[in-house]
């Protein structure tokens, strides 16, 4: 039996302008908030590309700007592109997992060009910050900012109480190498299990296949 994957989820890619309001993100208002800048043409990801990227707060000497997301995921790989244009070795990015730090300093001061930083979540919920702090010198370089863009996370969504997922006899038939073919029709950006017995006692499981979100179809 075989599976067929769409293309890998965006939790965010901030396209409209804003954060998306089905994503837990937190400090995003307030003193010192991240906002969604325009790229001004700048490809954030060669792959993805985009118009708008998140950018840190306006912040004094001594201070710091974070965002933080925290959510139910599935577990797996995750990542975020990231721009760092700041003071060499004085104003830090930071990321963390789970109280975790996840960036090494070589990689968080300094004018960096955009990058990808790729992590494995556990499975339940997890919570994401990414945060810029100035030490308390009276200089700054750069766009005094870190950014970030692309945020790709395995979240697990609750399921739709209102539909009904469905096996589809017509689209079952043996394929002439052997192989079973089927249609399940269900909800996005859920698990699904299918399992097979001989005798309607034991079961094991064929596939474990995650139903992508409906705009990352190709």
């Amino acid at each position: 039996m075989v599976a067929s994957f769409a293309r890998t989820q965006i939790t965010d890619d901030f396209e409209g302008g804003r954060f998306r309001t089905n994503v837990a993100w937190t400090d995003v208002s307030g003193t010192t908030p991240w906002r969604i800048q325009i790229t001004n043409g700048v490809i954030t990801n060669v792959n993805m590309g985009g118009s708008y990227m998140a950018r840190s707060g306006p912040i004094t000497h001594g201070g710091s700007s974070g965002l933080s997301l925290t959510a139910g995921m599935r577990g797996g790989p995750a990542s975020f592109a990231y721009r760092v244009s700041s003071e060499t070795f004085d104003d830090l990015f930071s990321f963390y997992l789970n109280g975790v730090q996840q960036i090494s300093t070589a990689n968080s001061s300094g004018d960096l060009p955009w990058r990808t930083h790729s992590f494995v979540v556990p499975v339940g919920t997890n919570t994401l910050r990414w945060v810029y702090t100035k030490d308390n010198d009276l200089f700054s370089a750069g766009q005094d900012s870190v950014f970030i863009d692309n945020v790709q996370l395995p979240l697990l969504l609750a399921p739709l109480t209102n539909f009904l997922s469905s096996f589809n006899t017509n689209g079952t038939r043996i394929q002439t190498d052997g192989n079973l073919q089927m249609r399940l029709e269900g909800q996005t950006n859920q698990i699904y299990v299918i399992q097979s017995s001989s005798d309607l006692i034991q079961w094991q499981t064929c596939l474990l296949y995650t139903s992508p979100s409906p705009r990352d179809r190709g």
